[in-house]
């Protein structure tokens, strides 16, 4: 991500990258994105996700289950501390269903 403004090979990696997950029906989200150079070449691109630094900090993941989730049950919170640690930073959509 970083060189792709400045480095033609760099530019070229990511452009057939984003053309091959294309091409096979996948999503593709750049990650690293800190310019905004950079992400007018990933939208020329075809790419339609990203993020980064130019586009938010680094959020915890319990601060996304308090401000974003739709239950807040004893149970529900611990699964999401589950997907939240071993060390890993990955947000996540919940999936599960609201209460009607």
């Amino acid at each position: 991500m970083r060189d792709i403004t400045t480095d033609l090979d760099d530019a070229a990696i990511t452009r057939g990258i984003i053309g091959l997950a294309k091409s096979l029906g996948l999503r593709v989200v750049a990650e690293g994105v800190e310019y905004d150079a950079q992400l007018e070449l990933l939208i020329q691109y075809g790419c339609e996700e990203a993020q980064g630094y130019l586009l938010s900090e680094p959020i915890a993941p319990l601060f996304l289950q308090e401000r974003f989730c739709c239950r807040k049950t004893r149970s529900h919170q611990s699964a999401h501390i589950q997907v939240a640690g071993a060390g890993r930073r990955r947000a996540h959509r919940c999936l599960a269903r609201r209460e009607e």
